[in-house]
């Protein structure tokens, strides 16, 4: 598969498990603006099967937030614990959902427990690999961006 079909594969996975899993979606491209957002959170999920490798995917806050009350369907304050578990369950889904159509239907992989991880260690995976694929959704509270390495 070649990185650009890594690449659509990617942003197609992700774009429906953000809008099915926590009813967030894309900005149309019209909508679309260069948003960064302060010190995003992160997570990786590490996988083993057929190929190995991890998917790391990174909010800000205000995705973040609106992730968890989404998948929680509340309006309440979200705690730290319970932000953390949805974007921990959404980089999960996007993981689960993603290698099947990369790997093949009848492979069998392995996935470990997603792991926050530090702006620092994103930084240092991204200089010891090239990723496959990197993607940024624009959403309307921020931006996320998933990163995929094989």
């Amino acid at each position: 598969m070649s990185s650009n079909n890594y690449q659509e594969v990617l942003y197609r996975v992700a774009e429906e498990t953000l809008e099915s899993l926590a009813f967030m979606f894309i900005e149309s491209e019209e909508e679309k603006k260069a948003r960064e957002s302060e010190a995003p959170t992160w997570v990786r999920i590490c996988f083993s099967g057929p190929f190995s490798g991890s998917l790391m995917v990174g909010v800000g806050q205000p995705v973040l937030t609106e992730l968890a009350e989404n998948m929680l369907g509340t309006d309440d304050e979200v705690t730290v614990a319970e932000k953390e578990d949805a974007l921990k369950e959404l980089a999960n889904v996007i993981c689960g959902n993603l290698l099947p159509e990369i790997g093949g239907k009848e492979q069998i992989f392995r996935l470990e427990a997603p792991q926050i991880i530090s702006g620092e260690e994103k930084e240092s995976q991204l200089n010891r690999a090239e990723p496959q694929a990197r993607i940024k959704l624009p959403l309307e509270s921020g931006l996320a961006e998933v990163v995929l390495f094989i």
